[in-house]
C-alpha cells in the first residue's frame, strides 16, 4: 500500500470560502464501521458502460476510508484511492491491510489538483463525495487525468428509509431533518437530498451521459448498528460541537421500546435501503 502524503497540497472546496473543511476524520472510525457498502451490481454496471476500454488504472476521488476504492480492485489491476483527509488515509489503509486487498493504494491529495499524469486514467469514480468537492474544477481535472474514451462515474446515495416500520421511519427522518436540519449540516449536503440533480456532467469534455436511479444499497441491522451509521454523520458531528445533549441515546431508547429490546438487538431489526443515483460520462 503506498501512502504519498504530499506537500504543501491545494485545498479541496467544500465551504463558499474555498478551504477544504474536515468533516470526516474525526469520525473515520464510525465512517468506517458503519457506512453502507456499495453492491457488485453497482460496480458491474459502470464497468459495462466502459465497454473495451484498458482496465488498467482506477482511481476514487474523495475515497474516504475505502467503502469504494476496494470493491474497484476486482475488477482494475491497479486501484488508488484520492483522500485529502489525513485521518480518513490512515483509516483506509488500515483497513484494506486487514482485510488483505491487492492493487490498492491511497494517495492524500485534494480532488481539484489530482496527482496523475495526462491522460493516464480509465475510471475516475467518485463516491458520496462529489458534493464536497469544488465540482467544475473537478470535472476539468478528471479530464486532463482520463484517457481519451476514458470513464467519469459520480455515485451518491440518498436518506435511507426504515422498510416495514414506518412509525420508526418518521422518527428517524424527524432526527435528521428537524435535529440536525440545516442548522448543522453543511449546505452542500443539499445536493445529495436533491440525488444530484443539480450536476450536470458537461460537455464537450465528456460525451455519452446517463444518470442512473435504478439500484439501491440493502443492509439488515441491528439497531445499535444504525445508531452508529447515524453517528458518523457530519451534521452529528457539528451537532455535538455547539450542543451539551447527545440526541442519539434518546433515539435509541425510543426505537428499542418501539421494536421491543429482544428484536432491537439482532442483526435484522432493521431493514435499510438507500437509493443510488449513478451519473456516467466518457472523456472526449
Amino acid at each position: 500500500f503506498v501512502f504519498n502524503n504530499m506537500s504543501d497540497p491545494t485545498p479541496t472546496f467544500s465551504s463558499s470560502s474555498g478551504a477544504f473543511l474536515d468533516h470526516f476524520g474525526q469520525l473515520k472510525s464510525s465512517y468506517a464501521s458503519f457506512r453502507p457498502t456499495y453492491t457488485a451490481s453497482l460496480f458491474d454496471k459502470i464497468v459495462q458502460y466502459t465497454g473495451s476500454a484498458p482496465r488498467e488504472l482506477a482511481i476514487d476521488v474523495g475515497c474516504g476510508t475505502g467503502q469504494a476504492t476496494l470493491p474497484l480492485s476486482a475488477y482494475y489491476g491497479r486501484v488508488v484511492g484520492v483522500e485529502p483527509s489525513q485521518g480518513m488515509v490512515d483509516q483506509a489503509i488500515k483497513d484494506a491491510q486487514s482485510k488483505d486487498v491487492k492493487g490498492v493504494e491511497f494517495v492524500k491529495s485534494p480532488a481539484e489538483t489530482l496527482p496523475f499524469p495526462d491522460a493516464s486514467v480509465d475510471l475516475a469514480i467518485t463516491a458520496q463525495a462529489v458534493h464536497w468537492f469544488d465540482i467544475p474544477a473537478y470535472l476539468k481535472e478528471a479530464h486532463r487525468v482520463l484517457k481519451p474514451g476514458g470513464t467519469l462515474a459520480i455515485i451518491g446515495y440518498g436518506t435511507c428509509d426504515l422498510q416495514g416500520v414506518p412509525e420508526l421511519d418518521k422518527e428517524w427522518k424527524t432526527f435528521y431533518g428537524t435535529t440536525l436540519g440545516d442548522i448543522y449540516w453543511p449546505a452542500n449536503r443539499k445536493m445529495v437530498d436533491r440525488e444530484y440533480v443539480d450536476i450536470t456532467i458537461p460537455s464537450p469534455l465528456y460525451t455519452d451521459q446517463v444518470r442512473d436511479t435504478s439500484l439501491n444499497i440493502e443492509k439488515d441491522m441491528s439497531l445499535d448498528h444504525f445508531v452508529g451509521y447515524l453517528s458518523s454523520f457530519s451534521g452529528y458531528k457539528e451537532y455535538m460541537k455547539a450542543n451539551k445533549d447527545d440526541p442519539l441515546p434518546a433515539l435509541r431508547d425510543s426505537f428499542a421500546a418501539k421494536l421491543g429490546h429482544a428484536r432491537a438487538q439482532q442483526p435484522n431489526a432493521l431493514r435499510v435501503v438507500w437509493k443510488i443515483f449513478l451519473l456516467l460520462g466518457r472523456r472526449v
